[in-house]
């Protein structure tokens, strides 16, 4: 089923809106997950430019749509199953999301402490002994113990494991959803315990990464989405046409497209898989390239064709939806942007050595002076 395209508009203040509405059929299940009923609200700030508020509105209604596609496939009975392996790497990408919300604003130790011991007591109370009342080790393979952690580890446990689903498009078959929360019982625990690091200053590297095996999200059923056997850059060409993108941004994206269809060596866009392309992605950062001119420039353009493609039924998925590079802040040198009382003096006292002001190009000197006022 196609999904209605939010129309965005710019209000006075030149900030960017657009609303979505939920679906009929999915608002119950929507407003238990995400607290919204009725209609989905974007908003770019006005110092967005339109094609950079067409891309974040692209990325958010394709939010939306992933987690409506996934609430209609739970609906009908649909899910895939996963390999222990799977389980563990899907609980894995959870670790990773769920650390992305909180690991820029910690917030205060005392709070993720406090987490951490509520869930060691219900996990001690899982393994307690109904009979001798003697705490013993936790035996995850027991069911009921399961269902016990399950039920008592914090009401939205369950909630956010949900949420993280449906934002990602994925349907469990119910035993997949079952070896899912086992492997996220464990990834939880180890979440808070980083994310109280990192609320007393502790930035030191995330060792546990290095143990969580890549994801290899399943693929669409090829009869849903029909495969067109198109380049990046056939589909980059279409993108133009039908969004009427920037002269200066067709310049700057072409690169992009023609350097993925090098890379693929004859594939077609749909061949990529999502692990390959995040590869690609982090290798295009090099000493001539940064961060933040992968994430600004190739990650925006490869996301906002790819949604594109989707759209269109082109192909069933994008590739780079969930890519992305970590781009380091930058290192703020002084307290303010405004001039000190000494750059003041050497400006003025530049331009003011600036004596000919007879022809145009000498007297611009005087008030843009360069090298001391002797160029």
């Amino acid at each position: 089923m196609a999904f209605r395209v939010a129309r965005m508009a710019r209000v006075k203040s030149g900030a960017f809106k657009a609303r979505k509405s939920i679906p009929k059929d999915v608002r119950d299940e929507y407003q238990a997950l995400y607290g919204v009923r009725w209609e989905e609200l974007f908003h770019a700030p006005a110092g967005c430019s339109s094609q950079q508020a067409k891309v974040l509105r692209s990325e958010w209604e394709g939010r939306i749509d992933s987690r409506i596609k996934a609430l209609r496939a739970k609906q009908r009975g649909e899910g895939h199953d996963l390999t222990q392996r799977d389980a563990r790497a899907l609980a894995g990408e959870w670790y990773r999301w769920f650390i992305n919300q909180y690991e820029e604003s910690p917030g205060r130790p005392r709070d993720w402490e406090g987490l951490c011991w509520d869930f060691e007591d219900d996990v001690q109370e899982a393994a307690r002994d109904p009979e001798t009342g003697e705490i013993g080790e936790l035996d995850m393979e027991d069911p009921e113990v399961r269902e016990y952690v399950r039920k008592n580890v914090h009401s939205w446990f369950a909630d956010t494991a949900a949420q993280f689903l449906t934002s990602r498009g994925e349907a469990l078959t119910p035993a997949a959803t079952t070896m899912f929360l086992d492997e996220l019982i464990r990834e939880f625990h180890t979440a808070i315990t980083l994310l109280r690091r990192r609320a007393i200053g502790d930035y030191s590297p995330d060792q546990h990464l290095q143990t969580l095996p890549e994801y290899r999200r399943k693929a669409a059923p090829q009869s849903a989405v029909p495969r067109s056997g198109k380049t990046a850059m056939q589909l980059f060409e279409g993108y133009i046409s039908s969004s009427n993108l920037a002269a200066g941004s067709v310049v700057r994206w072409r690169v992009v497209f023609t350097t993925l269809d090098k890379h693929l060596a004859g594939r077609d866009f749909e061949a990529l898989s999502d692990e390959e392309a995040q590869r690609w992605v982090a290798a295009l950062v090099t000493k001539k390239r940064s961060p933040g001119t992968v994430m600004r420039t190739w990650v925006i353009a490869l996301k906002a064709v790819g949604r594109w493609a989707v759209k269109q039924r082109h192909i069933a998925s994008n590739p780079f939806a969930d890519c992305s590079v970590p781009v380091p802040k930058k290192t703020r040198r002084r307290e303010t942007q405004a001039f000190s009382l000494d750059e003041i003096r050497l400006i003025l006292s530049s331009a003011s050595a600036i004596r000919n002001t007879t022809m145009p190009t000498t007297a611009a000197r005087r008030w843009v002076p360069v090298n001391g006022g002797q160029n």
